[in-house]
């Protein structure tokens, strides 16, 4: 009989983490993080040396001692290298490198044949050396490594150390405890356990996967990161698994101090800083805090003090330096003078300290030199308070006060225009210098404008030269010229009024007396009467005209040429008569009458007719006393009277009787 099965085979089992769960690196002395560069892969393993040696033997090529030694050398794989162990039969001490950072370089170190030291966090510090003299190998394979002996090639070591050094060529290879010359017989074992940094077993193969954390050849930054892996096989069993990486920051801080001068203070004290005595410490990651072994100082510190400076790092890694503090309590001695400064084309004037000083001097030389002011502009003219403030090197101040007096001596630039203006209603125009003014400028400011004339009437009707004169705040002055049109386009307001005239002749022309009367009302805004132009038209009348009323138009002109015009009535009458008053004459002594210069009744060019009616007429001798002259005049069936008197008076005395004497007839002389 037989029969059939069928067998499933399974794996349920999960991958196992046989790695390190903490991976230890170092910062580098520029950054404050580590380059790292993270293996991962399934199991390890051990590259081990382990070779007796005995008290009095050399050890040359063609021994396993110095055979094995070059071997590994060549064999070991830096980057795979997880821990180094260290031991020997002469004591039961196994020294243990678990830092893998460290680990990797001790292994760089051992491969290359470079010198090396690196201090663990254990306290042992590992070292490869290259220094020793060898009398049977190249200097390649002449590769020491020890532990806690600080030195290579030495004889001699802590009482806990252990030296390997198998291709000296002599009896002096190492081995545990305080000498390494001639030791005891012992056999020396080193260990390189290899694998990859994340190190994984399982009986089918695993994937890794990163869930959080940093990439495998990412900066790490000083402290601990926590990578979380995924490891699952083929069969789907996986585990999860955390991995912190530590970056551990054992720079110290580059300190740097610096001398310094410190004042004292008004009150007899001063008090120093630790950043007064930085040079410009540094650290690969940050400076965390500075301080000082001495603040404080009096006059009793007065000269150098010594004061040591320390700088923490985060991670608390400590270095120091000394400065030399020296306390000046002297302030330096500084007076002051008086000076004068031009505002220049820009209205910007600049001083410095040194046009101020007279006198300035201090113990330990002066470092600087201020003004409270140092820069000045238009607001600034005349007189400036300015404190000039020196400092020596120490830190004491001393000050004084000068007097800047600011001047501006550039005259403004006066830009003149042209201008047309027309007389107002009144007849005057008015202008101001801004109409004048076309930009005219001054580095500061310009106060004040003036003209040379600004009020313009008729008489001024052309053009006018006129000065703009500008000043500015330092009182400085320019001019320049502008012409001025003077305008009058205002006309005239002509006025008429109605008039009568009185013909005594066949024509008759206006006279002066007449246009006055017909268009004296007439005005401007700027010519006078007396230099309007007037004209009437008609003008002329003659004996046709009598008894008729004549339109006529006035025409009125003034002195800019504007013209208006107005019309009124002029009534034409007949002159019948001459209005001709009395005549009085008198006559000298012995005149009894005398002929006149008889008027003229009516003029020979008369539309009328004239007969005397009483009187002695133009011919006649006119008698001491009164005489009627009348006439009549006649022009179309119109009759009128013309009388005058002529009043003729004599000097003449009037006529006296002289006495008539007593007559006697009888012939005798009355007594």
């Amino acid at each position: 009989d037989f029969c059939e099965a069928i067998v499933t085979v399974t794996d349920t089992t999960a991958p196992v983490y046989i790695g390190k769960e903490l991976l230890t690196y170092y910062a580098s002395d520029t950054t404050c993080s580590a380059q790292v560069s993270l293996t991962a892969g399934q199991n390890t393993q051990e590259l081990i040396y382990s070779e007796t040696f005995n008290q009095n033997n050399n050890y040359c090529p063609g021994s396993s001692q110095y055979d094995n030694w070059v071997n590994i050398r060549n064999q070991i794989d830096p980057d795979e290298v997880l821990q180094i162990r260290a031991s020997s039969s002469a004591s039961p001490e196994t020294f243990v490198l678990d830092d893998v950072g460290l680990a990797k370089q001790i292994a760089q170190a051992f491969k290359d044949g470079t010198d090396l030291s690196v201090p663990a966090l254990d306290g042992n510090v590992w070292t490869v050396g290259t220094n020793c003299s060898t009398g049977c190998s190249s200097p390649f394979d002449a590769v020491e490594l020890n532990v806690n002996v600080n030195s290579t090639c030495a004889c001699g070591g802590a009482s806990s150390s252990i030296t390997f050094r198998p291709c000296i060529g002599n009896n002096n290879w190492g081995g545990f405890g305080a000498s390494t010359c001639g030791a005891a017989t012992q056999t020396l074992t080193l260990v390189f356990l290899t694998g990859a940094d994340i190190s994984y077993a399982d009986n089918c193969n695993v994937t890794r996967t990163l869930v959080s954390g940093l990439n495998d050849t990412d900066d790490y930054p000083v402290g601990t990161t926590t990578n979380t892996y995924r490891l699952e096989d083929q069969q789907g069993n996986f585990i999860i698994q955390d991995v912190l990486i530590e970056v551990l920051d054992t720079i110290k801080p580059i300190v740097l101090c610096k001398d310094t001068l410190i004042p004292l203070g008004q009150s007899g004290t001063t008090t120093l800083t630790a950043s007064q005595l930085d040079g410009g410490s540094f650290d690969n990651c940050a400076i965390d805090t500075m301080w000082l072994d001495k603040y404080d100082f009096t006059a009793a510190d007065a000269g150098p003090n010594t004061v040591t400076l320390s700088v923490q790092d985060l991670s608390g890694n400590i270095s120091t330096c000394t400065s030399t503090v020296t306390l000046d309590a002297i302030p330096p001695e500084i007076t002051c003078k008086n000076i004068e400064t031009l505002l220049g084309d820009n209205g910007i004037s600049k001083i410095y300290p040194l046009y101020v000083i007279k006198e300035a001097s201090d113990n330990d030389g002066i470092a600087s030199y201020s003004l409270d002011v140092s820069k000045f502009d238009c607001s600034d003219i005349g007189p400036n308070n300015v404190v000039l403030s020196v400092s020596d090197f120490a830190g004491n101040v001393s000050t004084c006060t000068a007097t800047v007096t600011v001047y501006d001596n550039t005259a403004p630039e006066a830009i003149c225009q042209n201008i047309e203006v027309s007389l107002n209603a009144q007849g005057v125009a008015e202008i101001d210098p801004s109409m004048i003014d076309n930009g005219s400028t001054d580095e500061c400011e310009i106060v004040s404008m003036m003209l040379s004339q600004s009020m313009f009437t008729s008489d001024d009707l052309g053009e006018n030269t006129v000065t703009l004169t500008v000043s500015d705040v330092g009182g400085n002055e320019a001019s320049c010229e502008a012409k001025v049109m003077v305008k009058d386009e205002i006309a005239p307001v002509a006025a008429c009024t109605p008039i009568s005239i009185w013909l005594s002749s066949d024509s008759y022309t206006l006279s002066d007396e007449d246009i006055f009367m017909i268009a004296g009302s007439s005005s401007d805004n700027a010519s006078s009467y007396e230099n309007l132009q007037i004209e009437i038209m008609p003008s002329m009348f003659d004996c046709s005209n009598i008894g008729d009323t004549i339109p006529v138009s006035v025409s009125v002109t003034d002195e800019a040429g504007n013209k208006s015009t107005c019309n009124t009535m002029v009534y034409v009458h007949s002159a019948l008569e001459n209005q001709i008053g009395d005549i009085e004459i008198s006559l000298g002594e012995g005149m009894c009458e005398t002929s006149i210069d008889y008027p003229e009744v009516l003029s020979p060019a008369s539309c009328a007719t004239l007969t005397q009616l009483e009187g002695l007429g133009a011919a006649g001798l006119f008698p001491v006393g009164t005489t009627l002259e009348s006439w009549e005049v006649m022009y179309n069936n119109q009759k009128d009277t013309v009388s005058f008197s002529v009043i003729v008076s004599s000097q003449n005395a009037n006529p006296t009787l002289d006495p008539i004497a007593d007559i006697d007839t009888t012939g005798q002389v009355p007594q």
